[in-house]
């Protein structure tokens, strides 16, 4: 399960490993972003960087590229579910939705209407129950095939 910016990378890990057998998707584009400086900016004047690490940041700043991520959506041959927030501040737009359902050969699409970018808010249970749903959904597969 991946959350926001770690959504490309949790992407491009399962391309490439055999013991994958579900990906969640939490409200982020199938994109490497290209992280502005604000993003850097406010993680180091946030105090959560220890001081000799803070060249960490400005360095995956600087370094950082857009890259789309198609090709890694079309190697997944396994469920992908995708939760996406229908209210404003949601990073995951219909563009990229569309993206995820042109790619990805079983994938099921949830959106949280009454949510942004934290899914879980306003109602915890509601986004914990939509996961839940997808991993016994999952469960009941792997026993039909087993």
């Amino acid at each position: 399960m991946a959350y926001s910016m770690g959504v490309p990378y949790a992407i491009k890990y399962a391309a490439k490993e055999e013991n994958i057998k579900g990906l969640i998707l939490c409200d982020y584009p199938a994109t490497y972003p290209a992280i502005p400086e604000t993003w850097s900016d406010r993680n180091l004047t946030r105090g959560f960087i220890p001081e000799g690490r803070k060249h960490v940041v400005t360095g995956m700043q600087r370094d950082s590229k857009q890259s789309e991520l198609s090709l890694e959506l079309s190697l997944l041959d396994i469920p992908v579910l995708i939760i996406k927030g229908g209210e404003e501040g949601s990073l995951l737009k219909e563009k990229e939705v569309d993206k995820y359902k042109r790619f990805l050969k079983d994938v099921t699409i949830c959106e949280i209407v009454e949510s942004g970018h934290e899914l879980w808010d306003p109602d915890k249970q509601k986004f914990i129950d939509i996961i839940t749903i997808f991993l016994r959904k999952m469960d009941n597969s792997a026993e039909r095939e087993g």
